[in-house]
């Protein structure tokens, strides 16, 4: 790999585990230990991205990677990414890394998705972030984080002024009211938090109640951007929350509230929010049990909206009534604005008929 390196020039290293080379061949600990050390006899100065995804890298090989983040005899630190996503790391190898990162101001991006290292391994991220100033894409998803943690980075987050998309998708929480606390700890730190701009709470078993306090808190946010909700619980009341928010003023411009349960009353809010707001430019609406009437609220909502460029309601009750409306749109306004769907429209017999778009973006 090294043979013919210039250690004097920028360069990465990327080895997907789940690559056709490496499929049958994936990286463990001693693998990557040797990696690092050969790193470090290089007196390298210019790796700048680290990627080894969907390997068997544990504890000691993440122990091993941490030596990375700090300069080290004639090696200097230039990493600015660091990509982990779906190895076995586990508290110990996590620590470690956190500890290393609390000074290290190089590292801006960190994939850590699908190490499964749990509430200890998430309070050591949380106590990393109090001290990190650098890090600004920070994704934790499908790491078994519980209440406990989802709080504490929740609190160093009120403060933090680096981190700017943060990816918290499915969290180990508690069924029923418990597991709301942290979606008021998070909403409570948006309030306050003026740096993030993308967001995702997908599958966190939020439901209306949940939804009402974000869309509350968010009132007083102008800087987040994404919010990613799908997978949750939310219904009427949630959606109407949400709806309510793009009426009175937010900076969102996507919204993705797929896979939740807004119904039509929730789409008749979305409806009138469209007609309102000038700032959407993505929403997504698809799998939430909307019916021919709520459908058609929505297609109304477009009829006068001039912003949103991303438009995803497959999943949905379409009837004639609603697919007649947005055949109209796919073949008027959609063309001119360049709206991109998730479904399309078709005519036989008179009959309008919907599809799934697959090539959606």
């Amino acid at each position: 790999m090294f043979d013919s390196l210039d250690v004097n020039s920028a360069f990465e290293i990327s080895i997907p585990g789940n690559s056709i080379d490496c499929f049958q061949h994936r990286l463990g600990d001693i693998e990557v230990i040797a990696l690092v050390q050969t790193i470090l006899h290089l007196n390298t100065k210019n790796l700048v991205s680290i990627e080894l995804t969907y390997h068997n890298i544990g504890d000691a090989g993440a122990m091993a990677l941490a030596l990375l983040l700090a300069d080290a005899g004639a090696y200097t630190c230039a990493l600015q990414r660091l990509n982990l996503q779906g190895n076995n790391i586990s508290v110990k190898g996590i620590t470690k890394l956190c500890n290393q990162l609390q000074s290290n101001s190089t590292v801006t991006e960190l994939i850590l998705n699908g190490n499964q290292f749990g509430n200890d391994g998430g309070m050591a991220i949380a106590g990393m972030l109090g001290k990190n100033t650098s890090i600004e894409f920070l994704d934790l998803g499908n790491t078994e984080l519980r209440t406990e943690a989802l709080i504490a980075i929740a609190t160093v987050l009120k403060s933090n002024t680096s981190v700017v998309d943060l990816d918290l998708t499915n969290p180990l929480l508690r069924n029923g009211a418990l597991g709301e606390e942290a979606t008021h700890q998070l909403a409570k730190m948006l309030q306050s938090n003026v740096t993030l701009k993308r967001l995702s709470l997908a599958k966190h078993q939020i439901r209306d109640d949940g939804a009402r306090v974000l869309a509350q808190h968010l009132l007083d946010n102008s800087t987040l951007e994404d919010l990613d909700v799908r997978c949750n619980q939310i219904g009427i009341g949630g959606g109407e929350a949400l709806a309510a928010l793009l009426i009175k003023g937010s900076a969102l411009s996507c919204l993705n509230l797929a896979s939740n349960k807004i119904s039509d009353d929730g789409a008749f809010a979305f409806g009138a929010a469209l007609k309102k707001n000038k700032v959407l430019t993505g929403l997504n609406l698809s799998k939430n049990g909307v019916g021919d009437e709520g459908l058609v609220a929505i297609a109304a909502g477009m009829e006068e909206n001039n912003s949103v460029r991303s438009l995803m309601l497959w999943g949905n009750q379409f009837q004639q009534p609603a697919a007649r409306e947005f055949h109209m749109l796919l073949e008027g306004r959609f063309q001119s604005l360049l709206v991109q769907t998730d479904f399309t429209t078709y005519i036989v017999d008179g009959v309008v008929h919907m599809a799934q778009q697959n090539d959606v973006e």
